[in-house]
């Protein structure tokens, strides 16, 4: 397993280090409002794109999970509190006396 991984990895670097060699021209990137303007490889600007859509996508991802977090915690508290709720009953019903037949 550890092959496959291993050479799967070397398979993504060589993909990533063709793609940095073609695209290695300058690009003007400018900021409007501040009338600031900067040389940037393309391949870098490229892989600044993806990295930041990637934490964008885990953010928003983590965020919807902390919903999903709270309502099994709080599903979690109903079960304890059910399941004590259920013993005691239980308990309270094995102590009851046992009605006689006539």
């Amino acid at each position: 397993m550890g092959v496959i991984k291993f050479l799967f990895l070397l398979l993504i670097a060589l993909v990533i280090g063709v793609f940095g060699a073609h695209n290695s021209g300058m690009v003007p990137v400018s900021f409007y409002p501040l009338n600031l303007e900067i040389q940037v490889a393309a391949f870098i600007l490229f892989f600044a794109a993806i990295l930041l859509g990637v934490l964008l996508a885990s953010l928003i991802a983590s965020i919807k999970s902390l919903r999903w977090r709270k309502l099994v915690r709080t599903k979690n508290r109903e079960i304890e509190r059910l399941e004590k709720e259920n013993a005691e009953l239980r308990a309270a019903k094995l102590n009851q006396p046992l009605l006689s037949q006539s």
